[in-house]
């Protein structure tokens, strides 16, 4: 009998660990080190996707959103600190909402429809931890590849949170995303200074904030890389030296589902100088770009108008190659680069010359098709303001 017990229960363990194999490995993502007990497993109305709470309690908490009442969050979120947080951006989200994402949604369902019905793959370089804007305009899409210069960063431990670190927690948080509720955008210098302090050290709690707001379920959370063929693999052993040492190929992948559907998608984040001299120096990332070869959809958006230097020339050619449609304001690829015989074009805004901090940019060819063609929009996308964006296609 008691031989009996023992198999058993060793069926029982090899299961569990079966079961819970595809978890991150924690280290990485927590501050504390190691999760302190095993995220509930919930089963969702179709019973095809077993729901991973843990990331996601964590997530919507961050989010100033209610975690599972079941959770091991439930209980901080009912206090003082976490209510007048919740309040402050529930409010400031519903305007960010209504004056931009909400427009932005109306404008995509029109006029990007042929878009998001093929694409597979969006690519955001330049875009550090916006995933909003990216998923706003591409809600379907099954990857999105993001690129910037912040590291990811780690997940924090709420569980050892008491109300001091709470309050500085949620005033790190507001800080980090206030420039992008605000002007559409991350501000470059504002980000070294935002991303970089005890609680908020990389974009990942940006990531998820973002994530919880579009009302997507968080998954799961894994540490990857690029191998030397630009394929993308899970970090097995984060103490691997080889790994460590080449730092710049690390990323995130965030699984996610969308609301009442079954099917997993994926946000990727790699920090990258993708300037000639970056990519020279990790030729895996162009490899990479290269091997994308489904539906590609890249979209660039206040990135300091640095496809207009030739020290990003490698990156641009990547793009043009690699692209079914682009689309992007002038701080992206001069419009000098599409071939009408090649590309086509539409033109929406309006557009009369870059902000002064980038005034050396102008394009008078880009100026001029906006007086003819361009088409009127209502919400702001980039550094202007009334701001301008072209959709190119490929033909």
């Amino acid at each position: 009998m008691k031989n009996i017990i023992l198999i058993i229960f060793s069926i029982f363990l090899l299961y569990n660990c079966n079961d819970t194999e595809n978890k991150i490995n924690e280290k990485l993502f927590t501050t504390k080190g190691v999760v302190s007990e095993t995220p509930k497993i919930k089963k969702n109305t179709d019973s095809l996707t077993k729901l991973n709470f843990f990331y996601n309690d964590i997530s919507r908490f961050l989010a100033g959103l209610p975690p599972d009442s079941l959770g091991s969050l439930y209980e901080i979120s009912k206090s003082k600190e976490f209510k007048l947080y919740s309040k402050k951006i529930n409010s400031t989200f519903s305007k960010l909402e209504e004056d931009k994402l909400s427009k932005i949604k109306t404008w995509s369902k029109t006029e990007l429809m042929d878009i998001n019905k093929t694409t597979e793959n969006v690519l955001y370089p330049f875009s550090g931890p916006d995933i909003i804007y990216a998923y706003s305009i591409f809600p379907h899409a099954e990857n999105y590849y993001l690129f910037g210069l912040e590291e990811i960063g780690l997940v924090p431990d709420l569980e050892s949170y008491n109300a001091d670190s709470l309050s500085l927690l949620f005033n790190d948080l507001n800080n980090s995303v206030s420039d992008n509720l605000s002007y559409s955008f991350f501000i470059t210098k504002n980000m070294k200074k935002d991303l970089k302090t005890p609680i908020i050290n990389g974009t990942i709690s940006i990531f998820l904030f973002f994530m919880s707001r579009m009302n997507l379920h968080i998954q799961d959370i894994q540490s990857v890389y690029l191998d030397s063929s630009g394929i993308i693999k899970i970090n097995q052993t984060l103490n691997n030296r080889t790994l460590m040492k080449e730092k710049n190929q690390k990323g995130v992948k965030i699984s996610f589902l969308r609301p009442n559907e079954n099917k997993p998608s994926f946000v990727y984040y790699f920090p990258i100088n993708i300037s000639n001299n970056g990519l020279d120096g990790n030729p895996r990332y162009s490899k990479f770009i290269k091997s994308i070869n489904k539906n590609l959809t890249t979209m660039i958006k206040s990135a300091s108008y640095c496809l207009h230097e030739d020290k990003f020339s490698k990156i641009r050619d990547l793009i043009i190659n690699q692209s079914t449609n682009l689309i992007q304001d002038d701080s992206g690829i001069p419009f000098r680069y599409f071939d009408s015989k090649l590309w086509e074009n539409n033109f929406y805004g309006i557009y009369n010359a870059p902000i002064r901090a980038f005034s050396n940019y102008r394009q008078d060819d880009y100026k001029q098709v906006f007086i003819e063609k361009a088409k009127q929009i209502n919400f702001r996308f980039g550094y202007s303001y009334p701001s301008n964006l072209i959709v190119v296609r490929r033909k």
